[in-house]
C-alpha cells in the first residue's frame, strides 16, 4: 500500500490509518 502513495507523491490518511493498524 505504501508505494502506491509513494508514487503518487501524496500521503493519503487511508494509508497512514492502515499503517497504523499494521502496527508500523
Amino acid at each position: 500500500v505504501g508505494v502506491t502513495v509513494k508514487i503518487c507523491g501524496i500521503t493519503s490518511e487511508a494509508d497512514a490509518l492502515a499503517a497504523a493498524e499494521a502496527g508500523a
